[in-house]
């Protein structure tokens, strides 16, 4: 969880930075490879093709362009034990992370992150959106209300960004992307940063430059909990990668889109929004986790995540029923004088 304020220089520059993302999506789909015959191959002989390799598994995309690493095995080994002490926490973790994890990689993809940072809601809070800790961080990326503002997570009585999956993963990304900027490319201390805030980071690399010390993240004096994070991170991708290596069950995640982002231009009743897309209000809430009342935010539009297989018959009552039918509520302060006969 992020615990320190930033630097007011670095708030300034988070803020007002706004920098292009670079596209680093890779295909899903491999072309096939054709195999060139030899020499002395005859042109009339057939040549043999590589049958193209599909990525189906979400797991298995992640695990195919992992780009961190540690310098040793063994700075993984007491984060990689506990998970095998504790075998069934993956499948767990991918039973909440599956409505979400599809969405959070590819943003963290077109950002141009490592896509080991699609991961890092697994640290932070378990994939689980209605996180809350004591330090008054929340939501998958647990975001503190200052860094949360400062990203342009907004939080009143309808809604809390921090706890929107789309929004944090935005906010969240971006926030990297600086932090990354400001460690000139050593994403892990950028992850380490993302722990501990960069203030924190910044004196500790000062600290060992005056002492002749090596200043990257395995060498610098950061909290326990820091010194943790980023290995803890590490040892998820491991563990995403070589499962079975490890006594690991991790559960099978579509690789395709599970959401789908639907815009609406006015404020909507949840009950409304569950029966016109054929869903549960349950369902709402956990799509959008983000909701704190009964009700979309009174200030829209607001994106609201439905599931990709009924966001079309949603959208289809969205049309043929009047704009008067998505709210059934009024909302209305008592003013000097009222009674509640009066309002009757």
């Amino acid at each position: 969880m992020i615990k320190r304020f930033l630097y007011l220089s670095f708030l300034f520059l988070s803020a007002c930075a706004s920098q292009e993302g670079i596209n680093t999506a890779q295909e899903d789909v491999k072309k096939n490879l054709i195999v060139a015959s030899k020499a002395t191959t005859k042109p009339s002989q057939s040549v043999q093709i590589k049958p193209a390799t599909i990525e189906t598994d979400l797991w298995q995309y992640i695990s195919n362009r992992q780009t961190l690493s540690a310098p040793s095995q063994k700075k993984l080994f007491w984060h990689i034990d506990w998970f095998k002490k504790n075998p069934d926490y993956l499948t767990r973790v991918t039973k909440r992370a599956k409505p979400y994890l599809y969405l959070v990689t590819k943003e963290v993809e077109k950002a141009g992150l490592p896509i080991e940072i699609a991961l890092l809601p697994i640290v932070e809070s378990a994939y689980y959106p209605f996180s809350y800790s004591h330090g008054t961080a929340s939501g998958l990326w647990q975001f503190i209300p200052s860094t949360g503002r400062l990203y342009g997570l907004k939080e009143d009585w309808w809604y809390d960004g921090r706890r929107d999956v789309l929004a944090s993963t935005k906010a969240a990304v971006k926030y990297l992307k600086n932090l990354n900027k400001l460690f000139k490319g050593d994403y892990l201390l950028a992850i380490a940063a993302y722990n501990s805030g960069p203030g924190r980071v910044q004196r500790a690399i000062r600290k060992n430059k005056r002492l002749g010390k090596k200043a990257d993240f395995w060498h610098l004096d950061l909290p326990a909990e820091t010194r943790g994070y980023v290995p803890r991170l590490l040892a998820v991708a491991e563990l995403i990668k070589h499962p079975k290596r490890y006594g690991q069950t991790v559960t099978p995640v579509d690789n395709k889109p599970q959401l789908k982002v639907v815009t609406l231009d006015s404020q909507f009743d949840l009950a409304t929004i569950a029966q016109w897309a054929d869903i549960t209000l349950d369902d709402v809430y956990t799509l959008n986790p983000g909701l704190k009342r009964w009700a979309t935010p009174s200030n829209p539009p607001y994106n609201i995540l439905l599931p990709a297989d009924k966001a079309k018959i949603f959208e289809e009552n969205l049309n043929s029923h009047p704009k008067n039918a998505r709210v059934r509520w009024l909302r209305h302060k008592v003013a000097s004088g009222e009674s509640l006969s009066y309002l009757a």
